[in-house]
C-alpha cells in the first residue's frame, strides 16, 4: 500500500528565530536566503516605538511573492541582536500584512554566518 503524507517536510518550511532591536523582543523574524531586502512592518515600528519621523526616504518599491508592487516607507537602520550575536542593519519599512515582524535577507545571513 502506498501512503501519502501531506505533511510537507522540515527542509520546506519557513525558518523564524526571535531576537531584539532596542530590547525589544521581535519573536517571529523570518529568515528568508530568498530575499535581497530585510524588510520591518511599521507594526513592529510601533511595537518597539521606532517614530516614522526616525525613517531616511526611499523610492525604493519591492516586488513581492504576490506579484504586487509594495512601496518602501522609508529606511532605518538598527541593531539586531540574536542570542549573541549583534549586528547592524538597514531595514526597509512597509505597511503590509505577513506572517513575519522583521524579514532578514540573505546578504546579512551570509555576512553573519547563519545558515538557514
Amino acid at each position: 500500500m502506498i501512503t501519502c503524507n501531506l505533511e510537507p517536510p522540515l527542509l520546506n518550511r519557513p525558518l523564524y528565530v526571535s531576537g531584539y532591536i532596542r530590547n525589544h523582543k521581535i519573536s517571529h523574524m523570518l529568515l528568508d536566503d530568498e530575499s535581497v531586502v530585510n524588510m520591518m512592518l511599521i507594526k513592529t515600528m510601533k511595537k518597539i516605538r521606532i517614530p516614522t519621523d526616525e525613517l531616511s526616504k526611499s523610492k525604493l518599491l519591492i516586488q513581492s511573492f504576490n506579484q504586487k508592487g509594495q512601496k518602501v516607507i522609508g529606511m532605518i537602520c538598527v541593531q539586531l541582536e540574536i542570542c549573541e550575536m549583534v549586528s547592524s542593519s538597514i531595514f526597509h519599512a512597509i505597511d503590509a500584512k505577513t506572517s513575519y515582524e522583521l524579514l532578514v535577507e540573505r546578504a546579512w545571513l551570509y555576512e553573519n554566518g547563519v545558515v538557514a
